[in-house]
């Protein structure tokens, strides 16, 4: 979840990704990611707990909180 967050929503790179999570190259990350989209795909719950962090995250970026 948090590898798809930092790629999808934040921009970083594979290896920058790479280098915080400590996995071996960005392309484990890469896989990583692509297999956390698949499972969004298939899994409507997985799916929803997403949207919800981040709606959780847009509200404390705008500082409503």
């Amino acid at each position: 979840m948090l590898l798809h967050l930092g790629r999808s929503r934040c921009g970083m790179k594979l290896k920058e990704l790479a280098a915080e999570s400590g996995l071996e190259g960005f392309g484990a990350v890469a896989m990583a990611i692509k297999r956390y989209q698949n499972e969004l795909a298939r899994d409507a719950n997985e799916a929803a707990r997403m949207n919800n962090l981040i709606q959780m995250l847009r509200w404390d970026a705008n500082g409503i909180r």
